[in-house]
């Protein structure tokens, strides 16, 4: 059986591409969480969490239950920690994304009421985007479930939907969805959406500002392999610009773009990226 637990990897990712506090998240996405816990279909309750709540501590007795076979009460703990743990732990928002999803897939896989919970998730977090006026939080909530769950057609339709609709969230969200567009080749798309705030020249200045902002900190202690994440992060990102102007015959463009990538990295590793880019290859999908 298919393992999901690999969705960890992304971690980096999960930690780094929040734009605003997780305290913000924690306050804006309680409310879905509260009416996702009312409204869910899970049948009848077994459990109910202690007064003063351990995010964390709940998780581990559900990977427990799931050990022993308790597979509806690990069913009932991961919805809720899904829905509750950054309300108690905001700190959590990489784990919450990435390794725990993982883990509730694998449960989904073994048990059908949790991937039910999971769809029910997923469907909750597009309803808020769709009637809340838009909010990155929830779409990606949305994004991630997906991505987990392999269904890239909703994160799709979804950013065409905002695009047609939300064109402010649109390109606060990009970033977030582009892995799926991309897989999906649609290059027309992005290309509207490598401009401005997501264009290569902003992607300099976050990238610069993020190490100035890290080693101001932490000065000489600043740690190596935080600033190696960030290269990654800014690699990854450059050779998406790249690719999709390759796609969209703008050679020229990508060409400049890469040298002046190049210039700021020194892994070989980062620089194969670029090369394929070049050659309009995206960078691989994190899974």
């Amino acid at each position: 059986m298919k393992s999901y637990r690999g969705t960890g990897k992304r971690n980096w990712r999960a930690l780094t591409s929040i734009r605003s506090s997780v305290c913000v998240r924690a306050v804006s996405y309680a409310a879905v969480s509260a009416i996702l816990l009312f409204n869910s279909n899970v049948s009848a309750q077994q459990w109910v969490p202690p007064e003063n709540p351990d995010p964390s501590a709940i998780r581990s007795g559900a990977d427990l239950d799931i050990r022993e076979g308790r597979l509806a009460l690990a069913a009932e703990k991961y919805l809720w920690y899904h829905t509750n743990a950054l309300r108690y732990q905001p700190s959590l928002a990489g784990v919450r994304l990435s390794f725990a999803l993982g883990d509730w897939r694998d449960l989904a896989d073994k048990y059908p009421p949790a991937m039910a919970d999971m769809r029910y998730a997923r469907d909750s977090a597009e309803e808020y985007v769709r009637n809340s006026g838009g909010d990155f939080h929830a779409f990606y909530d949305f994004v991630a479930l997906n991505d987990v769950l392999e269904e890239d057609d909703r994160t799709i339709a979804l950013f065409k939907w905002l695009d047609l609709n939300n064109r402010h969230l649109a390109r606060d969200v990009f970033n977030v969805a582009q892995d799926a567009l991309v897989a999906r080749a649609e290059y027309a798309l992005c290309e509207k959406y490598i401009v401005g705030y997501n264009s290569f020249d902003s992607l300099i200045e976050k990238h610069e500002r993020s190490i100035a902002d890290l080693t101001e900190r932490y000065g000489d202690e600043a740690d190596l392999g935080f600033l190696d994440t960030l290269d990654k992060i800014f690699a990854r990102n450059s050779s998406f610009v790249i690719a999709i102007l390759v796609n969209r015959d703008r050679r020229t463009e990508a060409e400049r773009i890469a040298e002046r990538a190049r210039e700021l990295l020194d892994d070989e590793t980062y620089i194969i990226q670029i090369r394929d880019a070049l050659d309009g290859i995206p960078p691989r999908r994190l899974r």
